[in-house]
């Protein structure tokens, strides 16, 4: 394994998931033009730099309020994803004690069968709810094929061929395949079948806490959902069409003037 400061050099010198990679052609391509216009030109096209310099002020201007934008962007997005992460850990959390504490004792062997069965269900269901909205965010085509159960770490490597695998508790069961293929937003069909099974719950003896305490884990679940939809606006919502073109563009016209300026 390399030593920690090798590794960070790779990383910052790295072409996967950075700006150096679209950003090399066109400057060394800059580079060139300089080259040969100063090789066989001794012409100055400019005479006062003055032209120019205001061009080169209004780009910095759109560049740097465009990175600003870049970096709330990721905050933001980030803040909504910590947020869907921590209400829907509350939720569940909240869910396991409440039916521990505030159910009909167990009388039989099925009813405590059932309990563990509840348990089993609802922690399963809000890990493939999280896995299946971090992966919704990334925008993974087939975000089932991305979930692999706990316990079979060995199988898989967390990120493979560019993809980033999940852990689901108990895997994703056949019918739960089935049903997402005719599916087209799976994150919602997971949330309807976490609340059918909490409501469900509730309907034959557990989860009997005080209506107050139970509305909470609810309003858990509630603001999980829109930690989720607020990172999805910015998945879904890209910078202004306009805004995009003419930094773009400028930037284009800065790689061709600059090596003759």
């Amino acid at each position: 394994e390399l030593p920690g400061a090798i590794r960070g050099i790779r990383r910052h010198v790295s072409f996967q998931n950075s700006d150096l990679s679209p950003l090399t052609p066109p400057t060394l391509a800059s580079a060139d033009i300089a080259v040969i216009f100063w090789q066989f030109s001794e012409e100055r096209w400019f005479d006062h730099p003055f032209i120019y310099s205001m061009f080169l002020s209004v780009l910095s201007l759109m560049i740097t309020f465009r990175m600003n934008m870049a970096y709330e962007r990721f905050w933001e997005g980030r803040t909504s994803i910590s947020l869907m992460s921590a209400k829907w850990g509350d939720a569940i959390l909240q869910a396991v004690v409440f039916d521990d504490h505030y159910t009909i004792p167990a009388q039989s062997r099925e009813a405590s069968e059932a309990r563990l069965a509840f348990k089993f269900r609802v922690v399963h269901l809000v890990t493939l709810l999280h896995a299946l909205a971090v992966l919704r965010l990334r925008d993974e085509h087939e975000p089932l094929d991305c979930c692999y159960e706990i316990g079979k770490e060995s199988q898989i490597k967390r990120r493979q061929n560019g993809r980033l695998y999940l852990p689901v508790v108990g895997g994703v069961v056949p019918e739960e395949i089935e049903l997402h293929k005719v599916q087209q937003d799976k994150v919602f069909v997971v949330m309807f079948w976490l609340t059918q099974e909490l409501i469900g719950r509730f309907k034959v003896g557990g989860l009997l806490c005080p209506p107050p305490i139970l509305s909470r884990m609810f309003q858990e679940l509630s603001n999980g959902m829109l930690g989720y939809n607020g990172a999805f606006k910015i998945v879904d919502t890209t910078v202004p069409f306009p805004f995009h073109q003419m930094t773009r563009m400028m930037l284009l016209m800065l790689l061709v003037s600059a090596p003759i300026v």
